[in-house]
């Protein structure tokens, strides 16, 4: 159900009007697919082939996009001291690309939003929606690996995740500070968080269930039902002891006075 839950906000996000997002830069590139086109500092990049993109996009997803078109002749859309244009390049091919060397050659990106707004088609929405689902849970499961490292190496350390207090200040300061939508975007990513979690083999979630009927199925027989019982006890016990510890850091980061 979470699943389904954040899929379908996440589509309804992007079916909502948004302003779009420009991608402006500080630098460009000599001999460059930019260059050639005569882009400048203070341009901003507002459509790919006719693609607009939101802030829920940013930055990455634009140069993604152009990554993707690498080799491939391209269409700019361009704000230019308030104008609207377009202009025609052809990207550096795929073999050319390097950490210092992108599709189009700008340096020091970063993302503006613009005076422009636009609006999803109900198809184009759901390809959204369901992009977005995915990304969520690449970026949660990469969030579980850097709070697995952090335990294993820096157990004392403060946790790069937030307890119940920290998530509760934050999506209060998303409201206050971004509005509705941006809240509901955000409760989107933690209903993937918590669809991703739940299936962790971890009793007493859903994944420690799972994991309970798969070693009934190799033993061939069912576990003592006084092992089971102390393996949930023993996995609420952890369970609730890992929230209070996440919790005493979102304490002390609020009364630092730390995001």
């Amino acid at each position: 159900m979470n699943v389904l839950f954040a899929a379908v906000i996440f589509v309804a996000v992007a079916w909502l009007p948004q302003q779009a997002v420009g991608l402006s830069f500080r630098q460009v590139q000599p001999d460059s697919p930019a260059a050639a086109a005569g882009l400048r500092p203070g341009d901003r990049i507002v459509a790919i082939d006719g693609r607009l993109f939101d802030a829920y996009d940013g930055p990455l997803l634009m140069v993604e996009a152009l990554r993707a078109k690498a080799g491939e002749r391209v269409t700019l859309g361009i704000l230019r001291d308030g104008t609207y244009e377009e202009v025609a390049t052809t990207l550096r091919r795929p073999e050319e690309l390097g950490p210092e060397r992108g599709a189009l050659g700008i340096v020091d990106l970063r993302a503006e939003l613009t005076d422009r707004t636009f609006g999803r088609d109900p198809v184009a929405a759901v390809a959204t929606g369901l992009d977005r689902t995915g990304r969520a849970f690449g970026l949660i499961l990469g969030g579980l690996a850097d709070l697995g490292r952090s335990l294993i190496a820096e157990p004392t350390a403060p946790p790069p995740a937030a307890g119940p207090v920290g998530i509760a200040t934050q999506i209060a300061d998303v409201f206050w500070q971004a509005g509705p939508v941006a809240t509901l975007y955000v409760a989107a990513i933690l209903s993937a968080n918590l669809a991703l979690v739940n299936i962790l083999p971890i009793p007493p979630l859903d994944g420690g269930r799972m994991l309970m009927l798969v070693l009934r199925a190799v033993a061939g027989r069912r576990l003592s039902v006084r092992v089971e019982q102390l393996t949930y006890l023993v996995g609420f016990v952890l369970l609730f002891g890992f929230l209070i510890w996440l919790t005493a850091f979102d304490v002390s980061r609020l009364a630092g006075g730390q995001p």
